[in-house]
């Protein structure tokens, strides 16, 4: 097998550094806790051939990187070793397949995830990463291993997980064990996580940690909405700095409406959170939300002018969703929201970029047209609590058909009623999000 370039030096540095004491801590550790850290893998694997059914692809070499939370038990006695319980409570590693292969494998993403909180798996699941450091009395190195289960996906295939764990192990002096590479030593096979038909083999497997983790983790978040914008009040002034004969009349009003995951669009005539406005994940980018069960609440302000309704807003939103028997809602997430309105992104030049879409070709946006930037944003709940929401919002408001209103001639009143909006960015973490 060829090496690859991405863990060459790692397993240089192996053979030096598994002689050397640990460096800054205390080895074998003596309390609990966690250890969060970035790391790097490279798997020889087979996948299943696009091309020719029921036949498999040998890859030498797939390379991904992300973060890996371990938990630490406390260290007892067997005899005369030191033994420290390990978990793998989440990993989540990500790159990219060859360019060699044939399509749609050639150069597809690849994401591995193991551990508990990152598959979703209940306390005491078999499919949970166990492992265990061993070190025994008056040494300064010790055994450690883990049984990994995982699930891989691919672009364009299936998600694909092992039934019998594959361990990984490797003699280490300090903990983590920066730079030196756990390995595999027997192939385990592969199998589809729906339907358990083979998928491959997993033949080999080096994963090494490699730096402290970052201070913060990215995770995908991308939403649709729909919903009502109810227009609660308005108020008709003149812009006193300029000349009233040249400058539009500006009208301020509130908007309560009724959506997922924003905040007062998602009220009723009597401000009470309603139903009209649901969330729904768009699963092939968002990587914080698994149920469509939430719905957008916000209330802005708007400032625009009269006759084409250009401006901007402020407000705030909230995501929130009605558990099973409970009076309130629970609140997922809340924040801050600013943005603008008959004004878009996409314009030329950009929309030089996507010649079959003409309708990004608008020099200026229309009246049905709204963006903005969720300026401040937290998840209050759930595995991501505490993480920061960094988003953009883009929408348009609907007529009869769910088609942009008409703006030639414009509205008499501002836009308002039924309307659709996408909301795409991260949510940030420090480390990996765990069960709370």
């Amino acid at each position: 097998m060829k090496t690859s370039t991405l863990l060459a030096a790692v397993f240089a540095a192996s053979t030096f550094l598994a002689g050397l004491p640990a460096q800054g801590a205390t080895f074998p550790p003596k309390t609990a806790g966690d250890d969060c850290f970035e790391s790097a893998a490279v798997l020889t694997l087979e996948l299943p051939d696009p091309n020719n059914q029921g036949q498999f692809l040998e890859i030498c070499a797939v390379e991904c990187t992300g973060p890996t939370l371990v938990r630490r038990g406390a260290p007892t006695t067997q005899v005369t070793d030191t033994v420290i319980p390990l978990e793998i409570i989440a990993m989540d590693l990500r790159g990219h397949l060859p360019d060699d292969l044939p399509a749609p494998l050639g150069g597809a993403a690849f994401r591995l995830l193991a551990g508990g909180d990152s598959l979703e798996l209940p306390p005491g699941d078999p499919r949970r990463t166990i492992g265990e450091l061993r070190v025994p009395q008056g040494q300064p190195f010790g055994n450690s291993f883990f049984d990994v289960f995982f699930e891989v996906t691919v672009a364009g295939v299936p998600t694909i997980l092992n039934q019998n764990a594959v361990r990984v192990q490797k003699g280490i002096n300090t903990v983590p064990p920066f730079n030196v590479p756990l390995e595999s030593n027997a192939a385990v096979p592969l199998v589809f996580k729906v339907g358990s038909q083979p998928a491959g083999t997993l033949h080999r497997v080096w994963h090494a940690p490699v730096k402290k983790v970052a201070t913060e983790h990215k995770h995908g978040l991308s939403l649709n909405v729909t919903g009502i914008d109810r227009l609660r009040k308005y108020e008709l002034s003149v812009c006193p700095s300029t000349p009233s004969k040249t400058d539009p009349l500006v009208r301020k009003f509130e908007v309560s409406a009724v959506a997922d995951l924003v905040e007062d669009i998602g009220l009723d005539a009597g401000g009470k959170p309603d139903f009209t406005a649901p969330i729904v994940i768009n699963t092939e980018c968002d990587e914080v939300f698994t149920q469509n069960d939430m719905f957008m609440e916000m209330k802005w302000t708007r400032n625009v002018r009269l006759p084409d309704w250009r401006g901007f807003h402020t407000g705030s939103f909230r995501i929130i969703r009605f558990p099973s028997g409970a009076t309130k809602p629970e609140i997922i997430a809340t924040g801050k929201l600013a943005g603008t309105h008959g004004v878009e992104t996409h314009r030329p030049p950009l929309s030089q970029d996507a010649p079959a879409r003409p309708d990004l070709a608008h020099e200026c946006a229309d009246c049905a047209h709204f963006e903005g930037t969720i300026v401040t944003g937290t998840v209050m709940v759930g595995r991501f609590k505490g993480g920061l929401i960094r988003a953009t919002y883009a929408g348009e408001y609907l007529d009869a058909v769910n088609a942009p209103i008409p703006c030639c001639p414009p509205p008499v009143l501002p836009p308002s009623g039924k309307f659709r909006m996408t909301i795409d960015g991260v949510v940030i973490t420090r480390c990996l999000p765990v069960v709370p």
